[in-house]
This record gives structure tokens, C-alpha cells and sequence, in this order.
């Protein structure tokens, strides 16, 4: 079942999808004889999957209404949060905004009844998407605001579904569309602290697997500030980058064309090159027209001709909770789980100070066994450990293959000298501009560090 049926050109349409899939699907056909409803979740979760990554929607709905059979039969409640999630994300895909919000409230609903963070913030994710493409932008920024605080509280920079600078140029965007540029050039700072550090440690266009919507909204975000600061011919340089990793992300291209469209065609029209505006117009009307997205392509149109479109009211209402109550819900499951790994860090550095209490009566153990136990119980990838003797510095212990000169050495000591309660940051944090120099002596994957 996992390795055949993996060509995302075999789920260009439902229709004989099955007989294109036939080792899939004498996979699923066994799992049923035996009754092992996980697996055949899991084998049409999987071509749900490969559907929706390349863009084929409707195959996609097709896999989703078997799951739904399935998951309903088994009564698996977190599985019918995801199947509403994901059929929510198709009708956002074709401009039917309205179901998509009640497939999403669905999925609210269950997932703020279990403990878990990540449910309740990819729904809101995608129901910020769907607020976007609806046009209601001040909705879209108070709910994708708690996605980003929220995220910022637990201390991730990524969903399951995305990168957290992902989220912040979706805000971005939301914000330039309400004339708000203060809060755009305030949410591309955050993205660009982030993103600069990443792509400045990267060679080749391969290093950006899975980065291609952030790469996106980092160049369109900075072309979307340059074409209101009147910076016309630095905007259209962005934007060239800008669909370069929108070309990558098949997936995102519903949500991103557009926005992409919309804005490109204002340059456009700003520097008189009408030819390109017409041109770029009808490549993206003929892209929603095949993905059966009139909406889309009824909006482009009254764009294209009278600069403007007639913006439908649209009231997409948090049906079944309110985003002030998951909000609270966020705030809890995070003091919850912080209090959790205090508890835990509570018993690990007892246990290290054993070891190290230990280590005056033996001569067995050595700095690396106390490391080494460090590194396990607090889940760190490597470490550098360096002491002054005698006005020398020493490398006491090291898994980086890194050299240092003298004057990094002094520039380090100088700051941990300043910071004596020791410094912990990473590119989401607001500390991170203070301890940027001593993080760029260090390789792109190390973005934290701990005195």
C-alpha cells in the first residue's frame, strides 16, 4: 500500500481512480476481510494525501466521503475532526467559503474537547485561509493572530501543517488588504528575522524542502510593501522570486495564485504594462476555471476590468465556540503543559546532580557522561562546553565540528558575561536580535543556546 500508488498524476480525477491504484486498493480490500479499520484509515488518509498535495481536489473528496463512512462506523472522533478539516480546505479550494467554515466549526468543536494543541490550531489556520480567499480580512488576523500566539506561547515556529512564518504573511497579507502597513511591515520583521538568518546558510534551491510557502510569502509580502512605497521596479523583482516557490507549492496555489494575481496586477497597471496584465489575468482565470473555482474566476474578472470587484458581504461566524473560549482553551492546555515539563525538568536536573555528586567518589565518570545525560534528558542535539583556565580557553567537550579564533572566544565570554542567568533564544523570539552575533558562529541547524 506504501510503496505503489505514489505518481500524483494517477489521481488527476476520481473517476477509475481505483483501477489506477490497484495495489492500493487490494491493500485496503485485505485490511477489510481482516477488519483492520486503522489500517484502511490510514491507506486512504495516504491517497488523500498525494491527492491534495498536487491539487486534486475532487479526488481528494472522494478518498475523504470513504474515510467518513469508516470513521463515523468506528466512532473516531479525532479522525472525523481531521476529515471536516480536510473537506473544509476543498471547499475553501473552489470558493464555496460558507461550507468550508461549517466543516471547520465541526472540527473546532471535537478537537477543543480533547487536550491536544495541535488540532484546534491547524483548524484555525485553515479557517484563516478561508477568511482571506472570503474577503473578510480583520476576521482572518484576529484568528490567525491566535494561531500565532499561541504558537509563540509554546514555544513552536511550526504546525503540523506549516511553518509559523507562514501564518505571520498570511496576516501580513491581511492586514495590506485593510490598508493596515504598519501591522504587514510589523508581521514580515518577524518573518524576516526567521528567514533571513535561513536562506543566508543556504546554497542550493533543494535546501528550502518544505519552505516553498514561506519563501513565497517572503518575497510577496516584501513586493506587496514595495508596490505601496511607490519602489516599482524592486517590487517586480520580488515578485519574480516570489512565484518561483509559488511554482513549487502545487498544494497552496489556490490560495496563492490569487493573492499573487491580485496584487502583481496592480503593479502592472501602476508601471503601464498592460500586455503582461492581460496575460497574467487569463493564465490565472484559466488555472480556477479547471480547478472549477467560478468564484475565483468571476472576482478576476471584474478585477481585470474595472480595477475593482464587488466584494460579497461574507460572515463566516465561529458557529459552535468562540475563537475568545479557544483562545482560552490555547492559554490552558499551554500552563498545563508547561507545568508538566517543569515537573519533568525538576526530576532530569536532580538526576544530573546525582551524577554529578557521584562523580566526586568515582574516577569513572567524566564531564562527557554528565553531558551526554544533559543532552538525553532535555532532548538537545549538540552541545559545546568550553572553560578559562588561566586566561586559556579550553574546548572541554564538543560534537560540532567547529574552530573558533581567539576573539570569538573573548566575544562569547563577554556575552555570557552580560547574561549571567544564561540566554536562550531562537529565530521566533524577540531575544533573538540581541544574541544574533553569537548564534552566526554557529551552524544554521543550532538556532538555540544555553549557558
Amino acid at each position: 500500500m506504501y510503496s505503489s500508488g505514489n505518481n500524483g498524476k494517477l489521481f488527476a480525477t476520481p473517476d477509475g481512480i481505483e483501477k489506477r491504484i490497484p495495489e492500493v486498493m487490494k491493500g485496503i480490500h485485505l485490511a477489510e476481510k481482516l477488519g483492520n479499520t486503522q489500517f484502511i484509515m490510514r491507506a486512504y488518509d495516504k491517497n488523500v494525501m498525494i491527492a491534495s498535495i498536487n491539487g486534486y481536489n475532487s479526488t481528494s473528496n472522494y478518498f475523504y466521503d470513504k474515510m467518513l463512512k469508516v470513521a463515523n462506523g468506528i466512532q473516531d472522533q479525532i479522525s472525523l475532526g481531521n476529515i471536516y478539516n480536510g473537506l473544509g480546505y476543498n471547499c475553501c479550494s473552489i470558493g464555496n467559503y460558507q461550507e468550508a467554515n461549517r466543516y471547520y466549526n465541526d472540527a473546532l468543536e471535537i478537537f477543543c474537547s480533547y487536550k491536544d494543541e495541535n488540532y484546534p490550531l491547524e483548524t484555525l489556520y485553515n479557517m484563516g485561509i478561508n477568511d482571506i480567499l472570503a474577503g473578510a480580512y480583520s476576521t482572518a488576523i484576529e484568528t490567525l493572530g491566535v494561531v500565532n500566539e499561541s504558537s509563540q506561547l509554546m514555544k513552536k515556529s511550526e504546525l503540523r501543517l506549516c511553518n509559523l512564518t507562514k501564518v505571520q504573511g498570511l496576516i501580513a497579507l491581511a492586514a495590506a488588504r485593510l490598508g493596515k502597513y504598519h501591522t504587514t511591515r510589523l508581521y514580515f520583521n518577524k518573518m524576516k528575522r526567521v528567514l533571513d538568518f535561513f536562506i543566508e546558510g543556504s546554497k542550493e534551491i533543494s535546501d528550502f524542502y518544505l519552505w516553498d510557502d514561506d519563501l513565497f510569502f517572503y518575497y510577496f509580502i516584501d513586493a506587496v510593501i514595495k508596490t505601496h512605497e511607490g519602489r516599482h521596479e524592486e517590487a517586480l523583482a520580488l515578485f519574480k522570486k516570489a512565484r518561483i516557490y509559488m511554482e513549487h507549492s502545487k498544494g497552496s496555489m489556490f490560495v496563492t495564485f490569487y493573492e499573487y494575481t491580485i496584487e502583481l496586477s496592480k503593479l502592472y497597471e501602476r508601471m503601464g504594462m498592460t500586455k503582461e496584465r492581460a496575460a497574467l489575468f487569463q493564465e490565472t482565470k484559466d488555472f480556477f476555471m479547471a480547478k472549477h473555482n467560478t468564484i475565483c474566476v468571476k472576482k478576476l474578472e471584474q478585477l481585470e476590468q474595472n480595477g475593482i470587484w464587488q466584494e460579497e458581504e461574507c460572515t463566516l461566524p465561529f458557529e459552535k465556540i468562540s475563537l475568545k473560549d479557544v483562545n482560552k482553551y490555547m492559554h490552558t492546555i499551554t500552563m498545563e503543559k508547561d507545568a508538566e515539563q517543569r515537573i519533568y525538568e525538576m526530576h532530569s536536573l536532580m538526576s544530573i546532580q546525582d551524577t554529578i555528586n557521584y562523580s566526586y567518589y568515582s574516577d569513572g565518570i567524566h564531564i562527557k557522561d554528565i553531558i551526554e545525560k544533559f543532552k538525553h534528558n532535555f532532548d538537545v542535539d549538540q552541545v559545546i562546553y568550553i572553560k578559562k583556565e588561566d586566561n586559556t580557553f579550553i574546548e572541554e567537550y564538543s560534537d560540532v565540528a567547529l574552530s573558533f579564533t581567539k576573539q570569538d572566544y573573548t566575544e562569547i565570554e563577554d556575552f555570557f558575561v552580560e547574561n549571567s542567568n544564561g540566554f536562550i533564544t531562537s529565530q521566533i523570539d524577540g531575544s533573538f536580535l540581541r544574541g544574533e552575533h553569537i548564534v552566526r558562529m554557529f551552524p544554521l541547524r543550532i538556532i538555540s543556546q544555553k549557558k
